[in-house]
């Protein structure tokens, strides 16, 4: 009896062992699924260190651009006040000055900011915002742009500043454009902006010929803020003083001598849109007397949708993209895309096209830099050889021999003029000339580039 006792409970015994190092082999395992369970959440992708990190990055990515955007405003309510003060004040020649503002604003060794003279001149004040914690695309695709800095760049402008983050607009007005794959882009008032799109063939714009991207009105100096004009390339060639006035289509064949400039009568429309096209001699003058002010209004003529509008540059005006066609650019509008842009090939100047009363000749003459040219041959109506671009921007600031829709002060039968050599200058009324067609896009329509 006592031996089968002992036999039983010694089982028992070892029955309640083995129960036991199972149960250590589970809770082992279990320990070790948990254990590794806790290290992904702790170091995986996902995970609550790459979360901190990520976190950590955005929060850095946005103090700085909230840092950047207050700068922003300051600079530009400086140049609101100076403006105030001095409707001549011009930001790009107080840049040093602009850019000192963020310096003691930003002030951390994380910054670094250009200009850095005080009287420096400029059209734009960059800003580097350098931290080792971020990483491409960290925060979100394209933001940053790069490992380890943001740049920012505050584009100077006598009413419109713009603030840019590695490129892409975070304020200030703009135009929105589509690039030739459809994707939008943000145009505004700086010279690289512009650049980007002045001289570009457009795809969805093509009625009667190939056009270009040509001056966007920033200040609404010709019309409404914002507006774009194409331009197309030089087509006819059209000889102003004819035999007799016509009234045929551009594009019909006809004879070129399209009107008589001792006997055409603007319409009042034609000399309101050479007000328009011409600011300065609109508010100088704005009466057409002589022959050279009769062949201005004429290329000034518009085309639009009104039945009652003049249908001499039809074969242009598409009525759904288009607010009206004129014949040719005005000196001024050719004077400001030019200046919007840098030239770096040929012709770095600053173009003007100042008003000038010579005797009966009330017109335009022509500065370079703010003088007069003294290039060989330059007087006050020709600017001199090879002083214009006629390489960058698709040739489209000289691109053979064409009118400009405004009046030159030198003689009463001479028109501005853009010449094949690379000058602006001016030719008689009597000669035949190319016309670059001016399209003034409805604001309802998005330009989409070709190139």
């Amino acid at each position: 009896m006592e031996g089968e006792y002992k036999c039983k409970n010694k089982e028992k015994t070892q029955e309640t062992n083995g129960i036991t190092l199972i149960a250590l082999v589970v809770t082992i395992i279990v320990l070790l699924i948990l254990a590794g369970i806790s290290i992904q959440m702790l170091t995986g992708s996902n995970g609550i260190l790459e979360n901190s990190k990520q976190a950590n990055e955005r929060n850095s990515f946005y103090s700085a651009q909230e840092q950047v955007k207050m700068v922003y405003m300051a600079v530009k309510t400086e140049i609101m006040s100076s403006l105030t003060k001095d409707s001549s004040y011009n930001a790009r020649e107080h840049a040093g000055e602009l850019a000192s503002i963020a310096k003691r604003d930003l002030n951390g060794s994380e910054w670094k900011i250009t200009p850095t003279e005080e009287n420096a001149q400029g059209s734009t004040i960059t800003i580097t915002y350098t931290n080792s914690s971020l990483t491409q695309n960290g925060v979100e695709e394209g933001k940053p742009a790069q490992n380890g800095s943001i740049i920012y760049t505050i584009g100077l402008e006598k009413e419109d500043v713009s603030l840019r983050e590695d490129g892409a607009l975070l304020a200030g007005n703009s135009v929105k454009m589509l690039d030739k794959d459809g994707k939008k882009i943000d145009i505004t008032n700086d010279s690289e902006s512009l650049a980007s799109v002045y001289g570009k063939k457009v795809s969805n714009y093509t009625k009667g010929g190939t056009y270009r991207v040509f001056f966007i009105d920033f200040e609404g100096k010709y019309g409404a803020k914002g507006t774009v004009y194409l331009k197309a390339d030089s087509t006819e060639n059209i000889r102003l003083n004819g035999a007799q006035d016509k009234t045929v289509e551009v594009g019909e064949g006809e004879d070129p001598a399209i009107i008589n400039t001792t006997t055409y009568e603007p319409t009042e429309k034609a000399i309101d849109m050479m007000k328009k096209q011409n600011p300065w001699w609109g508010k100088k003058d704005g009466t057409v007397n002589q022959m050279h002010e009769r062949c201005a209004a004429w290329l000034c003529s518009p085309t639009a949708a009104a039945e009652s509008s003049n249908r001499q540059w039809e074969i242009y005006f598409d009525g759904e993209k288009a607010d009206y066609v004129i014949g040719t650019p005005s000196v001024e509008m050719y004077v400001d895309s030019y200046n919007g842009v840098k030239h770096k090939t040929q012709g770095n100047y600053i173009l003007g096209a100042e008003y000038f009363e010579n005797g009966n000749a009330h017109g335009y003459k022509y500065t370079l830099n703010g003088e007069k040219s003294t290039l060989q041959g330059a007087t006050d109506y020709y600017t001199g050889a090879n002083s214009l671009d006629k390489t960058d921007y698709g040739k489209m600031y000289v691109n053979g021999l064409w009118w400009l829709a405004s009046p030159s002060a030198y003689e009463t039968n001479r028109i501005c003029l853009v010449s094949g050599n690379a000058v602006l200058q001016y030719t008689s009324d009597g000669s035949t000339v190319g016309v670059c067609p001016l399209v003034c896009l409805k604001s309802s329509f998005q330009v989409q580039l070709a190139e």
